[in-house]
């Protein structure tokens, strides 16, 4: 859910074409008492431009009726009505790609001038990609990630294929995550999973 309060301003990141136009549109416009950015642009390690893969299956879907359940979403579920696209090629459930716009996201965490006084909420859900990612904002001096209060996230390394020098990797990293917080920020991280 969005956070709610006069205060918060709550940015969507969301590179999905799709799920822009079938369900981050309406939500912003449903709730326009709220302060909703929708950064259409894949969160990633530098500024470029990334294939983007759909899900396998719903890569030509052109209305949201074609989705899961007919686009509905449910709050309860932890099933997405598009599925899970991702950065990463090779991953199992991986269509066709699409061309996108990849934002730093270390660099646009630094440039909103967050202060020890900001209170940041960060839900992170970038199938696979929150490796590279959250390595490199914890390699970055002074970096935006000591300001997080409070992170949702899914590790997905479930999307590896099983031996893979990948998989092994992405499981060390997951494993040492929240103590490579502690040790570069010098406090422990309130980390949440949702799924």
């Amino acid at each position: 859910g969005v956070l709610q309060g006069p205060d918060w301003v709550t940015y969507l990141w969301e590179a999905n074409p799709q799920m822009i136009k079938f369900f981050l549109n309406d939500l912003k416009a449903n709730h326009p008492d709220h302060k909703i950015h929708i950064v259409d642009k894949a969160a990633y390690t530098q500024d470029t431009t990334l294939n983007f893969y759909l899900t396998t299956g719903q890569e030509d879907v052109m209305d949201k009726s074609q989705f899961l359940d007919k686009g509905a979403c449910d709050p309860n579920s932890i099933k997405n009505p598009s599925g899970a696209s991702t950065l990463i090629d090779g991953a199992k459930r991986a269509g066709k790609p699409v061309l996108v716009q990849a934002l730093d996201f270390t660099k646009w965490m630094i440039d909103l001038d967050l202060t020890q006084d900001d209170t940041v909420a960060l839900k992170m859900d970038i199938e696979g990609a929150e490796k590279d990612l959250l390595s490199k904002m914890m390699d970055t001096p002074n970096s935006p990630i000591c300001l997080v209060d409070v992170m949702w996230m899914e590790f997905h390394g479930h999307i590896f294929h099983e031996g893979s020098q990948t998989k092994r990797e992405y499981t060390a990293w997951q494993q040492g995550f929240a103590t490579e917080f502690e040790r570069r920020c010098g406090r422990k991280l309130h980390l949440m999973g949702w799924h």
